[in-house]
């Protein structure tokens, strides 16, 4: 089977870049600051999280099919968790931008 290629989030998942952008609001991180991604795997969906100067930092998890059609709480999870680090990573950018 070909490898697929990561496409926006919102194109492969739209429930999974739902649960993104309410998420990552409700950490008051604007959109831009990370680059949702996902491949459809034959079982799932792989997540592809990016944030941070330049997209450098990345996170990755897959959902199987029905745990995102049943909202399972390790894809609020998941979110959830890189909401925090991607916050982390912002505000230590900011500090590295301002002493420069």
């Amino acid at each position: 089977m070909k490898e697929q290629q990561e496409k926006p989030l919102f194109s492969v998942s739209p429930p999974l870049y739902h649960t993104f952008m309410q998420t990552f609001e409700l950490h008051h991180i604007h959109l831009y600051d990370a680059d949702p991604a996902g491949v459809e795997k034959e079982n799932g969906i792989e997540v592809v999280l990016r944030y941070g100067d330049r997209f450098q930092h990345e996170t990755r998890k897959c959902f199987s099919f029905s745990d995102i059609e049943n909202k399972a709480p390790e894809v609020a999870e998941f979110f959830k968790q890189a909401a925090e680090s991607c916050k982390e990573v912002l505000i230590a950018d900011y500090y590295k931008m301002m002493k420069s």
